[in-house]
């Protein structure tokens, strides 16, 4: 079972996930529901948010595919490329990998927000991406997941959430929430 490696990925849209994957992750099964959206053979995302339910069981049994086809053979590396933004989108993944005695890796992808949405390929609205950033920096994995987490970019969010007396950023917006002129500021300290 050391052959085998799971990993779980996390970040709004934008953050950087895929790019993180194909860069760390070369010869891995690749799954995500992003592939549902995309047409095979003109390669033309477009995402319809009626069939996201489909889209994400069909994730959910690819990656059970996947696993009983590493578990066979006795090596993979598989990834499972989606936001997996709240502990309810992770959690079946999760409980699979640990009931075959996996140790799971999460691999969370900080970035701000601005520069997700501006970096998007998805057309995702500004204000979807900041509540979908906001909806993810609120939920907090369970103690008992037998999971590795790693965190990847904006080094001071993490250290933040960790309590380390790191100020978390604001965004100070322009009047358009599509404008690329927006600042970054941090709280002056206490």
């Amino acid at each position: 079972m050391d052959n085998i490696a799971l990993d779980f990925m996390r970040g709004i849209p934008g953050s950087g996930k895929t790019t993180w994957v194909q860069e760390n992750a070369k010869g891995a099964r690749v799954i995500s529901a992003d592939h549902y959206f995309t047409d095979p053979e003109t390669q033309v995302y477009k995402w319809d948010p009626r069939l996201l339910g489909e889209a994400q069981g069909q994730s959910l049994r690819l990656f059970i595919e996947s696993l009983m086809v590493a578990v066979e053979e006795g090596f993979g590396h598989i990834v499972v490329d989606n936001t997996n933004l709240k502990v309810l989108d992770l959690n079946p993944y999760v409980a699979l990998a640990n009931a075959y005695g996996f140790t799971p890796r999460i691999i969370t992808i900080h970035v701000d927000p601005v520069i997700a949405y501006n970096r998007g390929k998805h057309g995702v609205p500004f204000s979807t991406v900041q509540r979908m950033a906001a909806t993810m920096a609120a939920e907090v994995l369970p103690s008992f997941w037998k999971v590795k987490v790693e965190h990847v970019g904006m080094a001071h969010a993490v250290l933040a959430s960790q309590g380390a007396g790191v100020h978390r950023p604001r965004f100070h917006e322009a009047k358009d929430p599509g404008a690329v002129d927006r600042k970054l500021t941090y709280p002056a300290r206490i």
